[in-house]
């Protein structure tokens, strides 16, 4: 569902990737699932000029770049180095209960805001309420 949801995103929000892998590597992964036109521009590597989630620096620059605050930030992650980005930058976390990191996260870190997801389509209703 992940391509429909993110038509249906790109409508209201501007997108963009924040991950610790190689750009290059995301960039290419992106491209090869037809999904790097949602981005464009908009995707920072852990290669780049910027430091490592969870250090918020990534996060804070694209939030600037969209000209967004970090209350109308909604960081989709699924670990709890996501988790912990999103609370250093003061912006909205969705942990993806389906994701790679989520075993083991620890609930102790979990604020009230945070919110969990258990398909792509889920996210359609927490980002339009």
């Amino acid at each position: 569902d992940i391509v429909d949801v993110l038509l249906r995103l790109q409508r209201q929000a501007a997108l963009a990737v924040l991950t610790n892998k190689p750009l290059d590597a995301t960039r290419a992964i992106l491209d090869g699932l037809d999904l790097g036109r949602f981005f464009g521009a908009r995707v920072l590597g852990g290669d780049g000029p910027f430091p490592r989630k969870p250090d918020r620096s990534g996060l804070v620059h694209l939030m600037e770049g969209a000209g967004v605050a970090p209350d109308e930030t909604l960081l989709v992650g699924d670990s709890v180095v996501d988790l912990r980005t999103a609370h250093a930058a003061g912006a909205h976390i969705c942990l993806a209960r389906y994701g790679f990191g989520f075993q083991g996260l620890p609930a102790e870190e979990l604020s009230e805001s945070d919110r969990v997801l258990d398909g792509p389509a889920d996210l359609l209703a927490l980002a339009t309420s």
